[in-house]
């Protein structure tokens, strides 16, 4: 499946003024693709990503998932379709403070239609992320890098066909970086689809291509 944007547009309003946060930009991902997007603070990266998974209708352009246009759907349509294909790294890693590592994962099951047999995994990925003994902490007892562990477990749990990552190793010291990227790069050897936002390069050069974005365009100088 691929997916798409053509032409996209995201324009703030904010009280100095308009702010273009991305400026008819255009591009694809084909599945099975690992695509870094780089670019300067404040370029527009995490607008694209949030837009490419759902969460940002675009003032003009659309979005395509195969060739269907995403924010053509309705609320619930768009949420099952986050639910069951995307799944989401961020560089906060908006873990639920008041439940456990155990819950917290289970979250991204909650929100995918395929969630039947997928519970018994929960054990596996703990033990695949070195999270077993951690299962019924809650996130203040975690430390940064576990923390961004259980996000990553979260997003992967559900098995999406794409991963949205955005700053998966921002907040993590070299070491445990590494280790999360290495977690991503076997995901995408099994066949997940990888859209990554960075602004490391020794991180960038896990990605098959890369795409800069300079104030809100795609920049094909790189």
């Amino acid at each position: 499946m691929v997916l798409k944007a053509e032409n996209i547009t995201k324009t703030f309003r904010r009280r100095h003024g308009a702010v273009v946060a991305l400026d008819k930009v255009s591009l694809e991902i084909q599945e099975g693709e690992f695509v870094g997007v780089v670019g300067p603070s404040g370029s527009g990266k995490s607008t694209l990503l949030a837009t490419l998974g759902g969460m940002n209708s675009p003032d003009e352009g659309v979005v395509l998932w195969g060739n269907q246009s995403i924010y053509d759907w309705n609320v619930k349509k768009r949420a099952q379709w986050r639910g069951a294909d995307i799944g989401f790294v961020f560089q906060v890693f908006n873990l639920i403070p008041y439940l456990s590592v155990y819950e917290n994962i289970s979250v991204g099951l909650a929100l995918s239609d395929k969630d039947t047999k997928a519970r018994e995994s929960i054990a596996r990925i703990l033990d695949e992320l070195d999270l077993a003994g951690q299962k019924d902490h809650t996130p203040a007892e975690l430390s940064v890098g576990q923390q961004q562990r259980v996000a990553l477990a979260r997003a992967l749990i559900k098995k999406p066909r794409f991963i949205l990552a955005d700053e998966p190793t921002g907040n993590l010291d070299p070491d445990t970086g590494r280790g999360v990227m290495n977690i991503i790069k076997l995901q995408h050897a099994a066949g997940t689809t990888v859209v990554m936002i960075t602004h490391d390069r020794a991180v960038a050069e896990y990605a098959q291509r890369t795409i800069k974005i300079v104030d809100g365009r795609i920049d094909n100088t790189v």
